[in-house]
């Protein structure tokens, strides 16, 4: 592995979508994630941005509000991916949004 393509940033941003949802192959889409029996207001999106390179979404849950918990949770799990992989976190890029400045207080 190049090194430069073993340090990482994460991004990620709450994104408002219309709430809907959809019946296709026999499967429902559009239940909140984080509280099944709602449907999504939101979408929480990560993205990992190497060093060099160009960044690529590698997860994204339908969410219906956001809260410190939830965000902390899935946010943690991604960084135990990366290092598992061998790389590292070097940092997180978001928005000033008062749930993201909670986890980091």
């Amino acid at each position: 592995m190049i090194l430069n393509t073993k340090y990482f940033f994460i991004l990620f941003d709450e994104v408002y979508v219309k709430s809907s949802r959809q019946l296709r192959g026999g499967h429902l889409f559009g239940k909140a994630v984080d509280d099944p029996d709602k449907f999504a207001r939101s979408v929480l999106t990560f993205m990992v941005k190497p060093l060099i390179g160009k960044p690529f979404v590698v997860k994204m849950l339908p969410i219906w509000t956001l809260k410190v918990e939830f965000l902390e949770i899935h946010l943690r799990e991604l960084i135990y991916v990366i290092e598992d992989a061998g790389c590292l976190a070097l940092g997180a890029i978001c928005d000033n949004h008062m749930i993201v400045i909670e986890i980091f207080n």
